[in-house]
């Protein structure tokens, strides 16, 4: 019997959520699911876009709620239904005042200032001028700035690496049990993604939208989803108008959403045409008939420039390239086993269901296509006499003493960086490659970083180096770097480095324009949203996200490259070194 006093206990304490929390929900339903005006839905979504304002604001900037005194979502969330009944701006800064005084006072503590005079980014909190909120209001939510936490706070750390402060959120309740969140939880999702990016995206100055425009829009998508894959698309969407190639997102949920079946082949956008470039599953290209060189004009009936229109709101990327190349694998996944598919075959049309499958360990996203020379096994090798290859995606740390090495035997050299280093395959040694062709003289690099004492603020750090440690050593010999819409993040890094070789040139096409480290945020129905957490910049401040490394000499991959499997980008850099090193 002592086992089911705390069973029932537990039941009915479940029972009083889940009742309190439909409660909640149909306050906020009867807003956006009603047949209220156009005008008062849109005062609510005013006061919501406003609500969200401020709990980013106090979840990061007030000294008690920052240090984690409080469950701050708890309190959002108890907060909606009372605030939802407000009827003017009065009670708005009546209700958003009183909420703010239940959470303690906060006292002087002569925050220091000065890092704004040679800061990158700045938090723009002039809406709390601009809002019509009460004088009060408006004095206690910048006397809250001027006094903001000093401490460590609990939703967010920074790891210190030299002047580089690496942000780590932290206590973000996943709520694995909710896969599909209601309103107010969604409506959670949606204010905690979002400050987060008000508060400690490097980039937020450069974002193709304004941010507040961003938070009014997806207010409603986010109160009036019906299914997890529609929150789920949501969120998708959300990270999308980032435009940045390290936003993505995963959950156990997120392949139902999306399709957890892949085509058996990978597939590029090239010149409007999405063509098959490699095979994944031999048997099921063969049971398919599907080939290399294909070009797919519809899949289940919907044409390819439908699918590109259907998609593209879900696709996160910096440019267009790395937008075609995210765009590739969005089209290829599907939540069906098989797929019909319309084929031009050269001049033949071909009419085939593709066998789909499930990969594994590894997504497509993460596989280049297996047949050009570059993807030898060896991960450097002499392409012609005197002039050496190194595949910066096979190169691992372990051949270092060989690279050296093999270097002195060549008078020019191709550094192909279109597979990026991955240290979960073991490759992981692009710092080697930069020491063996570097002089001292190799600043490259200058990072914005946050400030954890100034949510919003993001100040340059020194121009630094690969830390080449003698000049007697460095390569002397010309160098090609291969890049394309593939070279990305660490890719990118290298390729700014390897770039100050003293004769250098980089070969290919804009790179994805997404440089930087990667952080990320856990959100409710189990999502962890990814996106950019770091900027780097050239040592005069140039951007390099969004527009990516630009080459020197432009060369694309065409779509007769691929038919008669010539890799274009590699045979420029050999023809470019070929005259460089008679």
């Amino acid at each position: 019997m002592r086992f089911r006093i705390p069973a029932l206990l537990l039941f009915i304490s479940l029972y009083s959520i889940a009742k309190s929390q439909s409660t909640i929900d149909t306050t906020i339903r009867s807003v956006f699911r009603s047949q209220l005006s156009l005008t008062d839905k849109k005062n609510k979504r005013d006061d919501l876009f406003l609500l969200g304002k401020v709990w980013g604001f106090l979840k990061y900037y007030h000294p008690t709620i920052a240090s984690g005194k409080y469950n701050w979502d708890k309190e959002l969330i108890q907060f909606l239904p009372g605030y939802l009944k407000i009827k003017n701006k009065e009670e708005r800064s009546d209700s958003l005042l009183a909420w703010i005084n239940r959470h303690g006072s906060v006292t002087e503590n002569n925050c220091n200032d000065s890092i704004l005079k040679n800061a990158k980014l700045k938090p723009d909190l002039s809406w709390i001028n601009e809002t019509n909120f009460s004088e009060q209001l408006v004095h206690d939510l910048k006397f809250i700035e001027k006094n903001r936490i000093q401490e460590n706070q609990y939703y967010i750390k920074h790891l210190k690496e030299n002047d580089v402060n690496i942000s780590v959120f932290q206590h973000e309740d996943a709520c694995y049990m909710m896969p599909y969140p209601s309103d107010s939880y969604a409506l959670l999702s949606l204010y905690r993604f979002w400050n987060a990016i008000e508060y400690w995206y490097p980039y937020k100055y450069n974002l193709p939208l304004s941010w507040d425009s961003v938070l009014l829009k997806f207010i409603p998508k986010f109160l009036s989803h019906e299914t997890t894959n529609d929150y789920t698309l949501n969120v998708a969407e959300l990270i999308a108008s980032l435009k940045d190639g390290h936003g993505y997102f995963k959950s156990l949920k997120s392949d139902e959403a999306i399709g957890k079946y892949y085509l058996p082949c990978t597939v590029k956008l090239i010149q409007q045409k999405l063509f098959v470039t490699s095979i994944l599953n031999d048997s099921l290209c063969k049971k398919s008939d599907i080939y290399v060189g294909d070009i797919i004009e519809s899949i289940n009936y919907e044409s390819i420039p439908e699918l590109i229109q259907r998609l593209k709101p879900y696709c996160s990327a910096s440019n267009t390239s790395s937008f075609y190349q995210a765009l590739s694998y969005w089209i290829t996944r599907t939540s069906k086993p098989q797929s019909f598919l319309s084929i031009r075959r050269r001049n033949l049309f071909v009419n085939t269901m593709s066998y789909n499958f499930i990969p594994d360990p590894f997504h497509p996203v993460y596989l280049n296509p297996p047949y050009f020379s570059y993807s030898k096994d060896s991960s450097f090798f002499l392409i012609k006499d005197k002039m050496g290859y190194i595949n910066v995606g096979n190169f691992k740390r372990k051949d270092s003493l060989l690279l050296r090495s093999f270097i002195a035997k060549t008078k020019g050299l191709i550094i192909d960086n279109r597979q990026n280093q991955d240290e979960r395959n073991g490759t992981g040694g692009g710092d080697i490659i930069a020491s063996a062709i570097l002089s001292l003289d190799n600043d490259f690099v200058k990072f914005s970083t946050a400030q954890p004492k100034y949510p919003g603020v993001f100040t340059f750090t020194k121009p630094t180096n690969m830390n080449t440690k003698t000049d007697k050593d460095y390569y002397k010999g010309s160098i090609a770097i291969l890049v394309n819409e593939k070279t990305m993040s660490v890719g990118e890094f290298l390729t700014m480095a390897f770039r100050k070789a003293p004769d250098s040139k980089v070969i290919g096409t804009t790179t994805a324009g997404a440089d930087g480290n990667t952080t990320y945020i856990t959100l409710p129905g189990g999502i962890i949203s990814f996106f950019t957490g770091l900027g780097v910049y050239y040592p005069d401040g140039t951007e390099t996200q969004r527009i990516g490394i630009v080459p020197d000499i432009t060369i694309a991959q065409t779509l007769t490259g691929y038919q008669n499997n010539k890799d274009e980008q590699l045979e420029k850099a050999i023809e470019y070194l070929s005259k460089k090193i008679k």
